[in-house]
C-alpha cells in the first residue's frame, strides 16, 4: 500500500512537467492542422477548428481557409448555415485555382449551399459546370459525384424520376460501382420499371465480389421490398426472401431481425396473392422467429397481429381490433424511450469530444512553473495521506471485525429459527403417531441433535456479544447500529422469503383442501401439486430427476408431499395406502438415496429433513 501512494505521488510530480513542456500552436497551426482532415475525418477537423481563437480576427489566407473548411464541414454534415454566405466567393477564388482536387470540392460546396438556400436551378447549374470540369480532368471520382448530387435533385426534389434514371444512367456509364448501380437500380424503381430488379441485384453482386456482405444483403433487402410495394411482384419478392434466409444460414449472419423482416415480406405477398394458407404458415414461423430474436418488442408483435387480422378478416369477416392494436401504447413508449437513449447518447458524446480536447489544451498549456507549486503540494498530501491511511486501517481493522461478529451472530440467529421450524415439524411428524419405530427413533435422535445444535448457537452469541462490546468503543456505536442494522434486514429478508415461499404454497386452493380434508388424488392432483412445488420451490421435481434418475414416479410423488410437510397419516390417506406401507415407502426411498450418496445422512438427518431443506 505505501509504496503505491509513493509512486502515485511521483507519478504526480512529473508527469505535470512532462506535460506542460508540450508544443503550443498557433491559430495557423490548427487551421493547417484541420485542413489535413479534408477527406478523411469530418469530426476530427471540425474538433480543430473549434481551437482557432477569435476567427472573426483572421487574415489573409487563413481567414480565406477558415471559412472554406467551416463551410466543408457544414456541407459533409448537411448543416450548412447563414454565415456560410463567404463560401460563395472563397469557393469561386478556389475555383479559379489550379488546386484541381480543393477546386472540384469547392463545385461541390458551392452547389450544396446554393441549394440549401431553396435555389434549386442555380444549384443544378453548378454541378453541371463541376461535371464538365471533372470531364476535363478525367477525373472519374468527381464525375459520378457531381453526377449523383444531380440525380439526387431530380428525386427529391423535383421528383421527376425518368430523368433521375437517366442522370443514374450515365453515371453507371462511367464506372460500375455498388452504390451507384443501387441508387440507378432505386430510381427505376420509383419509375416503376422492372429493370429496376435487374440493377439492384447487380449491385448486390458487386458487393459480393468487394466481400461487403453487410452491404449485399442492405441492397437484396431493399430490392425484397422494391418487389413488394413498388413493383407488385410478389412472386419474385418470394423468392428474393428466401435468398435472404439462405444467404443468411449460408454466410452464418445469425441476423433474426433480417430473417424476421423476410418472413413478413413473404407474409404480405402470399396475402396479396390471395393465399392465405401460405400467409398463416408463414405467419407461425414468424411468430416463433418472433420469439427468439425479441419476444418483448411491441412493434414486432404489432405489425405481426396486424397480418393475423387481415387473415382472420379475409377468412372470416371478421377480426378484434383489441387484439390488433394491444400492442401500440407499449410500441409508442418505446419509441420514445429510444429518443431519449439517442439524445443522451449524442449529447455525451459531444460532451466527451468537448472534455477531451479541452483537457489536451490545457495540458499543453500548462506552465513549467506549475510543476514546482505541485511538487510542494504532494509532498504535503504525502505526509497527510500516510497518517490518514495508518488511522482509516486500523479503523477499517477494528469495523470488519466487528461486521464480521455481527454477521455470524444473525447467522446464527438465523440457523436458530430454522432449526426450531424443523424441530416444530419433527414434533408434528411423531404426534402424528403413524410414523415405523425405525423412522420414529430416528426423528427422535434427530430432535435432540437440533435442540443440541441450537443451545450451541445461542452460547456462541452470547460469546461474539461480549466481543462485540469489547471493539464497541473504536468505531463510533452509530456505525455499530448500522451495521447491526444492516445485518438484521438481510437476515429478515432472508426469513421473510422462506415464510413467503411456504405461504405461497399453503395458500394454494388445492393445499387447503387437502390439509383439511385429504383425499386420494388423481392423474390431474398430482399434475397440480407438481406445479406448485416447482413453481415455489425452484424447479424442485426437476432438480431430484437430474440429481437422481434412477428414482420412480412413486417415488418422486412421495417427495413431493415430503417436500410440502404432509405428515403420514396425511399421505396414506392421499395415496390409498397404509401408514405402514407409507414408512416401508419411506424407507425404500431412504436406500436409493444411499446408493446415489452413502454419506447423505451422516448428519442425523431425517429424510424428511433433507427434503425440506432441499
Amino acid at each position: 500500500m505505501r509504496k503505491s501512494i509513493y509512486i502515485i505521488l511521483l507519478l504526480g510530480c512529473v508527469l505535470p512537467s512532462f506535460f506542460s513542456c508540450g508544443p503550443q500552436y498557433s491559430n495557423s497551426d490548427w487551421i493547417r492542422l484541420a485542413d489535413e482532415q479534408v477527406g478523411k475525418s469530418t469530426d476530427s477537423l471540425k474538433v480543430l477548428l473549434n481551437q482557432v481563437k477569435r476567427p472573426l480576427e483572421l487574415q489573409g489566407e487563413d481567414r480565406l481557409l477558415y471559412g472554406w473548411l467551416s463551410g466543408y464541414v457544414h456541407a459533409k454534415k448537411g448543416t450548412s448555415m447563414v454565415e456560410d454566405s463567404l463560401l460563395i466567393p472563397l469557393a469561386d477564388s478556389y475555383m479559379a485555382s489550379q488546386d484541381t482536387t480543393r477546386k472540384l470540392l469547392s463545385y461541390w460546396m458551392k452547389a450544396r449551399y446554393v441549394s440549401w438556400l431553396g435555389k434549386h436551378d442555380e444549384a443544378f447549374a453548378v454541378y453541371e459546370k463541376g461535371l464538365q470540369k471533372a470531364s476535363e480532368l478525367k477525373d472519374t471520382f468527381w464525375m459520378q459525384e457531381m453526377l449523383m448530387e444531380q440525380g439526387r435533385m431530380y428525386r427529391f426534389v423535383w421528383q421527376d424520376y425518368p430523368k433521375c434514371t437517366d442522370i443514374f444512367r450515365r453515371m453507371v456509364a462511367i464506372k460500375e460501382k455498388p452504390v451507384e448501380v443501387y441508387s440507378l437500380g432505386l430510381a427505376m424503381a420509383l419509375e416503376k420499371n422492372d429493370s429496376a430488379v435487374y440493377w439492384m441485384n447487380r449491385a448486390a453482386e458487386l458487393s459480393m465480389q468487394e466481400k461487403d456482405t453487410a452491404q449485399a444483403i442492405f441492397f437484396l433487402r431493399n430490392m425484397m421490398e422494391t418487389q413488394v410495394h413498388a413493383l407488385n411482384t410478389h412472386r419474385d419478392a418470394i423468392q428474393t426472401a428466401q435468398r435472404l434466409i439462405g444467404e443468411n444460414e449460408r454466410l452464418h449472419l445469425n441476423d433474426n431481425l433480417l430473417v424476421l423482416a423476410c418472413y413478413e415480406s413473404i407474409i404480405e405477398s402470399y396475402l396479396k396473392l390471395g393465399d392465405l394458407d401460405a400467409a398463416q404458415h408463414s405467419l407461425n414461423l414468424a411468430d416463433s422467429m418472433a420469439q427468439i430474436v425479441d419476444p418483448k418488442n411491441p412493434a414486432t408483435k404489432n405489425m405481426l397481429s396486424l397480418y393475423q387480422a387481415l387473415i382472420d378478416y379475409t377468412r372470416n369477416r371478421h377480426f378484434d381490433l383489441n387484439d390488433m392494436l394491444q400492442y401500440n401504447v407499449l410500441l409508442y413508449e418505446k419509441i420514445l424511450d429510444e429518443r431519449k437513449n439517442i439524445r443522451q447518447f449524442k449529447n455525451s458524446n459531444e460532451q466527451l469530444t468537448a472534455d477531451a480536447l479541452e483537457m489536451i489544451v490545457e495540458q499543453q498549456r500548462t506552465q513549467i512553473s506549475l510543476m514546482f507549486v505541485l511538487l510542494v503540494a504532494f509532498v504535503l498530501a504525502m505526509s497527510i495521506i500516510i497518517v490518514v491511511n495508518l488511522y482509516r486501517r486500523k479503523l477499517r481493522k477494528s469495523k470488519e471485525q466487528i461486521n464480521g461478529f455481527i454477521l455470524i451472530q444473525q447467522k446464527n440467529e438465523g440457523i436458530i429459527r430454522h432449526n426450531e421450524q424443523m424441530i416444530a415439524d419433527l414434533q408434528a411428524q411423531m404426534a402424528d403417531g403413524q410414523e415405523a419405530q425405525e423412522q420414529l427413533e430416528e426423528s427422535k435422535a434427530a430432535l435432540l441433535a437440533l435442540q443440541r445444535h441450537t443451545e450451541a448457537l445461542r452460547n456462541e452469541n452470547i460469546g461474539l456479544q461480549q466481543r462485540i462490546e469489547k471493539y464497541k468503543h473504536q468505531p463510533s456505536e452509530e456505525e455499530i447500529e448500522k451495521l447491526r442494522a444492516n445485518a438484521n434486514r438481510m437476515h429478515q429478508l432472508e426469513e421473510r422469503e422462506r415464510e413467503l415461499t411456504a405461504e405461497l404454497a399453503n395458500n394454494n386452493e388445492l393445499m387447503r383442501k387437502l390439509r383439511e380434508k385429504p383425499k386420494f388424488l388423481g392423474e390431474a392432483e398430482w399434475k397440480k401439486l407438481a406445479d406448485i412445488t416447482n413453481r415455489v420451490y425452484n424447479r424442485f421435481t426437476e432438480r431430484i430427476k437430474s440429481q437422481y434418475p434412477h428414482l420412480t414416479e412413486v417415488d418422486i410423488q412421495l417427495c413431493i408431499l415430503l417436500k410440502l410437510r404432509f405428515t403420514v397419516s396425511q399421505i396414506a390417506i392421499l395415496t390409498a395406502t397404509s401408514p405402514s406401507s407409507v414408512s416401508v415407502q419411506k424407507n425404500r426411498l431412504k436406500k436409493r438415496l444411499l446408493q446415489a450418496d452413502e454419506h447423505l445422512f451422516d448428519n442425523g438427518q431425517t429424510l424428511d429433513m433433507y427434503w425440506w431443506m432441499y
